[in-house]
């Protein structure tokens, strides 16, 4: 049975009127001829005009069949099957993606996004609704229900939480909830802050359904964080603890910022431009707590980041281990004392503090070293051997540091450290005899680009460069190195060189009298001591973690890191505060991470039957072949145009050449 997908295009059927009354308005013309004179022509009678007739019927029937295709075509024409398969009815469903970060906690975000999706709700023609809650990570999640009255108290009791937030993870799993319907709509509420939306990649287009991303606590002024607080020893019987305030607000302020150690509480008022930063410090007792409390004593627009939690009390001593050979000699002890002195002092305004564990190099093959800070080996030689230095290969890999002098035949050392894969350098000479020679060596630059540079200024530094070098090695890397101190001369003294996560430190002198006076002087302690601690991810002697950051304590527990504190795990001190990216009121506009697909709905592509066939009614279209016939009627009447006009123009040409001509 034939019938039209848009029975409405049919009226257009109408149009077969304009071809039938231009065949009755289009006469043939008579051509005219000039005669130079009319006396030979016989005069006759004009005929009588019958009913008047239309031009060209075969023309004016293939134009009328030629339009009535077209408005056929249009219309969908389709042939209905005997046995329509039964339609099927997609229930529309849509997924409520909520921000529950730290910053939806600010600036009225929460509670716009909520009143937002509640409302969404209540007009929605959507018969299931499903929603994804995410921070750092998936919240809470359901599939598309029918109850919609469950999904609208989810929403009522969602609270934001003090993790950063993480949009990948949650879009993610919208799409994982999605999969095979095909009939999702996809409502994201966030405040969409810029460190966590820059991370989003082709999440939001792989969701492959409308997308409609609603901003929220757009309005992010007057915020005022404290990015972040450190101790530091301040003398033998006070703590320095610094404060670092940053003003996101348009207007000046001075902040009431509160110190909580124990029972005791100490306050500072603070000047602050619009849109920018200051540093203060107090000066308390030492206290036997272990925890301090930095906070503003106002509210603004971001509670989150108003406390930070600090480590009062000083870290645990840093493990280093020092590997000396067998047999013994003045000179490496002189050199492992002054090493073990370095290390074993206390700083007085440094909380960070080194535990020397001296032990021989032999029996320890296998050994992971990996409770270590730092591995010394002062005097390297062939009594350490090749199996112990390549599992300090991998310990420094791993992320450790190793220091090394050169033992008593340099060129020994060398080798042991190329066979072991740590580092390929070649002896050049031995500058230098015996110590307090009339014109020792000098130091003769500090690499600027180098951790020591931030270490050795002023005084410092001129104490460094004052040093007397009596021998050294002139040592010639051959890979990527760089070359801390060199002399005067240009030789490197202190050679630096990447291994994996780790960094090994080369020394072209023995760290004793007889090679320099270097461990008498007060440049001496803060050297060695920036060496062993240069591969710490950071300045504090303790981990800093944020809330949502996954720890496990040393039973293999989970740690709550929920809210912020500072505790030990172990003996390894921690604290936990709010990622200060949370405080940044840099947001993304909705039509910059939409990109190409500008929120449109994407089309699932179709199979080689659903090009002619309904699987929803079970009939098949004959579009394709009316628009078939179509064309293949506008070339035949095309062409049947062109003959007619020709042979009207052949008659007349004829006719004028053999008819006497009539008046």
């Amino acid at each position: 049975m034939l019938s039209f997908a848009q029975p409405g295009l049919l009226w257009g059927l109408t149009a077969i009127a304009l071809p039938i009354a231009a065949h009755f308005i289009h006469r043939h013309t008579t051509r005219q001829l000039v005669f130079p004179s009319l006396r030979f022509i016989r005069p006759s009678r004009l005929p009588q005009q019958g009913r008047r007739r239309p031009t060209d019927i075969t023309l004016m029937l293939l134009r009328i069949l030629l339009i009535s295709i077209i408005v056929l075509t249009l219309a969908g024409p389709q042939w209905q099957l005997s046995d329509p398969k039964p339609a099927r009815v997609e229930q529309k469903e849509a997924i409520i993606v909520l921000d529950l970060s730290a910053s939806m906690g600010g600036w009225g975000g929460i509670d716009e996004a909520k009143s937002k999706a509640l409302s969404l709700i209540e007009s929605s023609p959507h018969q299931k609704l499903g929603y994804v809650f995410y921070a750092n990570d998936v919240l809470a999640e359901e599939a598309p229900t029918q109850d919609i009255g469950r999904v609208k108290q989810a929403i009522r009791d969602a609270k934001p939480t003090l993790a950063a937030g993480n949009p990948v993870a949650a879009l993610k799993a919208a799409q994982a909830m999605s999969m095979g319907t095909g009939q999702t709509d996809f409502f994201l509420y966030s405040d969409f802050q810029a460190p966590e939306w820059q991370k989003v990649g082709g999440e939001l287009e792989a969701l492959g359904q409308t997308v409609r991303l609603i901003p929220v606590g757009e309005d992010r002024d007057g915020n005022i964080a404290i990015q972040y607080a450190r101790t530091a020893p301040h003398g033998s019987e006070n703590l320095r603890v610094w404060v670092h305030l940053r003003s996101y607000a348009s207007k000046p302020a001075r902040p009431r910022v509160a110190l909580r150690i124990g029972d005791k509480t100490w306050h500072e008022e603070v000047a602050l431009a619009p849109f920018s930063s200051n540093q203060f410090h107090f000066i308390v007792p030492k206290s036997p707590f272990h925890e301090g409390i930095v906070s503003l004593e106002e509210t603004d627009s971001l509670a989150a980041d108003n406390t930070w939690h600090l480590w009062v009390q000083p870290p645990p001593p840093a493990k280093i281990k020092m590997l000396l050979p067998p047999f013994k000699n003045a000179e490496l002890e002189a050199e492992a004392l002054y090493l073990g002195t370095a290390l074993a002092s206390e700083v007085p305004y440094d909380w960070q503090r080194f535990e020397v564990d001296s032990g021989l190099g032999l029996g320890l093959v296998g050994q992971t070293f990996g409770e270590f800070e730092a591995i010394i080996v002062p005097a390297l030689d062939t009594n350490l051997g090749v199996p112990i230095l390549e599992d300090i290969r991998e310990y420094v890999a791993s992320g450790g540091t190793l220091l090394a002098t050169p033992g008593a035949t340099v060129a020994e050392t060398l080798h042991l450290l190329r066979d072991s894969g740590i580092f390929r350098a070649e002896l050049k000479g031995l500058p230098g005899k015996v110590a307090g020679a009339a014109r020792p060596y000098r130091i003769g630059s500090i690499s600027e680009a180098s951790l020591l540079a931030r270490t050795f200024r002023g005084e410092a530094r001129k104490d460094l460069l004052l040093a007397s070098i009596y021998r050294y090695a002139k040592i010639e890397p051959k890979e990527d190195c760089e070359a801390l101190i060199t002399s005067e001369e240009g030789d490197p003294l202190l050679i630096h060189k990447k291994l994996g996560r780790g960094s090994v430190y080369l020394f072209a002198f023995r760290l004793n009298t007889l090679w320099s006076d270097l461990p008498l002087r007060n440049a001496f302690l803060p050297l060695v001591r920036e060496i062993v601690g240069s591969n710490r991810d950071d300045d504090e002697p303790w981990r800093l973690a944020f809330c949502g950051e996954t720890l496990i304590d040393s039973d293999g527990k989970s740690v709550d890191t929920s809210r912020p504190l500072a505790m030990a795990i172990g003996d390894q001190p921690v604290t936990v505060n709010v990622h200060r990216d949370e405080s940044v009121p840099d947001t993304i506009h909705p039509s910059k991470l939409t990109g190409s697909t500008k929120q449109r709905r994407s089309v699932a592509p179709s199979t080689p039957a659903s090009a002619n066939t309904s699987a929803n009614d079970g009939s098949l279209s004959l579009r394709l072949w009316f628009a078939l016939t179509a064309l293949g009627l506008y070339f035949l009447e095309s062409i049947a145009a062109w003959y007619l006009a020709t042979r009207q123009i052949r008659t007349e040409e004829t006719g004028n050449s053999t008819r006497p001509a009539e008046v």
